[in-house]
């Protein structure tokens, strides 16, 4: 689920708004930092969800007998999806906004 909504963000890109995208209080106050945030967050998103779908798909192969440990490591995983994505994106944000409040003195 996460993977395409991974990749409906990065072909839509959501517009600002206070119901759908990356929102915090600087992504909603700065365009700027509003379409990065979102773009990274998608990437980053895309990609450990395509891990975890790799991943979940080995472990089915492997354990064949059990559904109930997959699920849970998937589980997991969709956790640790979204919570990798949002340190990720919250470390690029602020860099690039460190940045830029650098270039602007």
């Amino acid at each position: 689920m996460l993977f395409v909504l991974s990749i409906l963000r990065l072909i839509l890109k959501p517009k600002q708004n206070r119901l759908f995208g990356y929102r915090t209080r600087q992504t909603l106050s700065d365009k700027k930092a509003w379409a990065l945030s979102n773009f990274v967050f998608a990437l980053v998103s895309l990609f450990f969800s395509a891990f975890e779908i790799v991943a979940f798909a080995l472990l089915i192969h492997f354990t064949i007998d059990e559904i109930g440990t997959p699920l849970i490591f998937l589980c997991f995983l969709s956790v640790l999806t979204v919570y990798v994505s949002i340190l990720i994106t919250e470390l690029i944000v602020r860099k690039a906004d460190k940045i830029s409040t650098n270039e602007d003195r």
